[in-house]
């Protein structure tokens, strides 16, 4: 810092009357007063000057300050309001959407139980209709077991009845009495070229006893023996 500091701009002075131009103007006497000051005095006076502007500046800097701080604060409250408001909005719209979502839970409960309820009363109504038709089908598999053992009666009756009409009627051939056919009292048609003979072996000249003529015809038959017929048709048990 200089220790000159220059001096004002000089004042325009007016004519004085005769007191005025013996007393120097105010302004006149204190830059005379300034420049009779040494260099420290000089200095102080500077510096005082210099602090009483760095205090209005600063002054006037923590005025500024203030009102911005002033500003801040008021903008710091409204983003809180903005900020709580958004906030209760937030709550609000959670608790909105879990009731939602608790309903459709609900909801979806109620139709998987509807759901299932309708599943097992289908799968019921299927095991019914099932269990009739298993039962239908049993009942029809046992009237067709008791018509088959039916049948198969009637079969062996009739096997049996066909075994003793075989065993007690035969054609034209040699028998042996006994093996081939049973011993007893036969009759046929006969036939006008009807011949039979009652043999003791299988040779037709080892006859017992024979016949040969038209006419229905009649032969006892014992056992052991051999029995040759021939064009007198159906031998049949009496």
């Amino acid at each position: 810092m200089s220790d000159v500091i220059p001096p004002p701009p000089p004042i325009p002075e007016t004519p004085a009357g005769p007191e005025q131009a013996s007393r120097p103007n105010g302004l006149a006497r204190l830059w005379d007063g300034f420049k009779r000051l040494r260099w420290w005095g000089k200095t102080l006076i500077a510096l005082g000057i210099l602090a009483t502007l760095g205090a209005a500046t600063q002054a006037s800097t923590i005025t500024r300050l203030e009102d911005d701080k002033t500003d801040l604060a008021a903008t710091i409250a409204e983003l809180e309001t903005q900020l709580a408001t958004t906030e209760h909005e937030a709550v609000s719209t959670r608790a909105e959407l879990e009731s939602r979502i608790d309903a459709l839970k609900e909801t979806i409960t109620a139709e998987q139980e509807r759901a299932d309820g309708a599943e097992a009363a289908a799968k019921r109504k299927v095991e019914r209709e099932n269990l009739d038709r298993l039962q239908r089908l049993d009942r029809r598999a046992k009237a067709l077991d008791d018509r088959e053992a039916d049948l198969v009666a009637r079969e062996r009756a009739v096997a049996e009845a066909e075994g003793r009409i075989a065993a007690n009627s035969f054609e034209d051939g040699v028998y042996e009495v006994g093996r081939d056919i049973e011993p007893g009292t036969y009759r046929a048609p006969g036939s006008s070229g009807c011949y039979w003979a009652r043999q003791s072996s299988p040779d037709e000249t080892d006859i017992i006893s024979n016949h040969y003529g038209a006419g229905q015809v009649v032969a006892t038959l014992n056992a052991g023996e051999f029995f040759r017929t021939d064009g007198c048709g159906t031998w049949v048990k009496s």
